[in-house]
């Protein structure tokens, strides 16, 4: 039985490993999908600052032809009305500075957050490839020991009896991992956790092998060790 629970354990073993890769995995497509989504924010807060520079040039543009063109009016209307221009325009050049400033602020922060969000994405890269790498050697250490597990399993059969070795076979193909559970100290079945009667009790330490009532695993003695 102990045989059993090494290959049980092993297997187990491999679908965890395979579920922290699974998980490993989830991680670095969330840190990809992360960092994509947030170079398109940064993308678009870049346009709206190429943006904001084309309309202060377009406004330094403007009050230079307004100035240009002042120099060559004569009438006090004229003068007025374009100054008024002009003012105008200087409002809306101070605006576009300010915001200008806003938007090269808010991308310094976006700069910095998006190379941050790329150092977390390329440390999960790494860590997975560690883990894959170390993955493999587990895998192929825990296949080699399966394999001798197989053989050590194949000599301890051909000592058992071909009645107890069917009876014991039969269990462990209905239990999915081992086919006989100790009788703990208290008198529980060591798999399940079935409070056995005493009748069962006697039967296993007499060496009967009864059936547990839950799990239908065979009933051994706790100090039988051999198969506990």
């Amino acid at each position: 039985m102990e045989l059993d629970r090494e290959a049980v354990r092993l297997r187990r073993r491999a679908i965890e490993r395979t579920a922290e890769l699974a998980r490993e995995q989830g991680l670095v497509r969330e840190a990809d999908q992360r960092v994509s989504s947030f170079a398109q924010q940064v993308k678009v807060l870049r346009v709206k600052l190429d943006t904001r520079q084309v309309e202060l040039k377009s406004a330094e543009g403007a009050i230079a032809r307004y100035e240009q063109q002042l120099l060559q009016l004569r009438s006090v209307e004229d003068l007025a009305r374009m100054q008024t221009q002009i003012d105008g325009k200087k409002t809306e050049l101070g605006l576009a500075e300010d915001r200008i400033l806003e938007s090269m602020e808010v991308m310094e922060k976006a700069d910095a957050g998006l190379k941050e969000l790329r150092s977390v994405a390329a440390d999960r890269l790494q860590r997975l490839a560690l883990r894959n790498e170390t993955a493999a050697k587990e895998t192929g250490e825990d296949n080699a020991r399966l394999a001798q597990v197989a053989l050590d399993w194949d000599a301890a059969a051909a000592a058992v009896g071909a009645e107890l070795l069917a009876s014991y076979s039969t269990r462990r193909d209905s239990a999915g991992d081992y086919g006989a559970a100790a009788v703990d100290g208290s008198g529980f079945c060591a798999a399940c956790g079935t409070r056995l009667t005493p009748q069962l009790e006697t039967a296993s330490r007499s060496g009967k092998l009864p059936d547990c009532p839950t799990c239908q695993r065979l009933l051994l003695p706790a100090a039988d060790s051999e198969w506990a």
